[in-house]
């Protein structure tokens, strides 16, 4: 990745809302599943990340999310075959 470039997912932060639902990806796996609490705006990095990703701009976006631990962590590539059925090609934009 180049720096400053824009990464999709993230920056789609930016069009969510309450109520827009946002999945934790960890390991290859869905590790909770949360519920925006506010609107999305813009945030400086905090500063105890560093230097750990020199990739990350110094401004960014920051939303209030109420997250719920999955017992069952879900891998997504163990359904590939019924989530292509109902994904987009690319990136989905379906805000």
């Amino acid at each position: 990745m180049q720096m400053g470039r824009e990464i999709p997912s993230t920056s789609r932060f930016g069009k969510s809302r309450p109520e827009t639902f946002v999945f934790s990806f960890v390991d290859t796996r869905i590790a909770a599943i949360g519920v925006a609490r506010s609107y999305c705006g813009e945030s400086r990095k905090p500063q105890e990340f560093g230097s750990a990703d020199q990739n990350w701009r110094n401004v960014g976006w920051t939303v209030r999310v109420q997250f719920v631990a999955l017992v069952n962590r879900v891998r997504p590539n163990d359904h590939i075959d019924v989530l292509r059925s109902v994904l987009p090609d690319k990136y989905s934009d379906e805000w």
